[in-house]
């Protein structure tokens, strides 16, 4: 048997099983629209947690003011 139809056929079999994984796994435009609307309504979730939780210190910074007067 010849040397070069093993490596020919593992180049092959690679390649097609690339193509394969690349073109089953592209995202549509709908696809990448919701993720992104999903992405900033968790942001916007984040941040309200955020303030919440500064506005619950809110006695801290007070005192730190009032302690540097």
């Amino acid at each position: 048997m010849e040397s070069w139809i093993i490596p020919t056929i593992a180049v092959i079999v690679a390649a097609s099983g690339l193509w394969w994984k690349v073109t089953t796994s592209m995202a549509t435009i709908a696809d990448i629209s919701q993720l992104r609307t999903e992405l900033k309504d968790d942001i916007r979730e984040i941040r309200q947690m955020l303030f919440a939780h500064i506005g619950s210190h809110s006695h801290i910074n007070d005192s730190v003011k009032t302690s540097d007067s």
